[in-house]
């Protein structure tokens, strides 16, 4: 009897595939579904007749097969939707990815820029010393020149 038991569940856990709650909800919600359609008649006409046909016109049996067949064409239609949204999710995502690269771009240009002024505004700052320096030591020169000439003095100069 439990060695019975033991090849029942070895069997049953070979085939079984462990589905994550999620996964079992959806497959309550669309037998729910499927519940109503066989309740108001409202079947899946090209799967009915292939339940039907593989049932050799025996209903109850179509009505099982029907249910397997319906079951594995609406979970085939859930993971069409469910790629199409990983789709969307992933062009998006590379979207986002590829905006954030460009506003990066344009910030390291703009800090370059930004940079480049800075330099160029130091550096005219620091000509505008040198030519002041340098005109006020020629014009000392000149004035120092001019006092030796008007007092006589020997320009120590040659």
């Amino acid at each position: 009897m439990i060695e019975n038991l033991r090849e029942l569940l070895g069997n049953l856990s070979r085939g079984y595939r462990a589905k994550t709650i999620s996964e079992r909800e959806l497959e309550h919600r669309l037998l729910e579904r499927i519940s109503y359609e066989l309740d108001q008649k409202e079947m899946d006409r090209a799967i009915w007749l292939k339940a039907f046909s593989e049932a050799e016109a025996d209903e109850s049996k179509a009505k099982a097969l029907y249910i397997r067949h319906r079951l594995r064409r609406l979970q085939d239609e859930v993971s069409v939707i469910q790629l199409k949204d990983a789709s969307e999710r992933a062009t998006t995502y590379r979207q986002v990815q590829l905006k954030e690269r460009e506003e990066r771009a344009q910030e390291r240009k703009r800090k370059e820029s930004e940079n480049r002024e800075q330099f160029l505004s130091n550096l005219s700052s620091m000509l505008m010393v040198c030519f002041i320096l340098l005109a006020t030591a020629a014009t000392s020169f000149f004035i120092f020149y001019q006092i030796f000439m008007y007092f006589g003095v020997q320009s120590p100069l040659p």
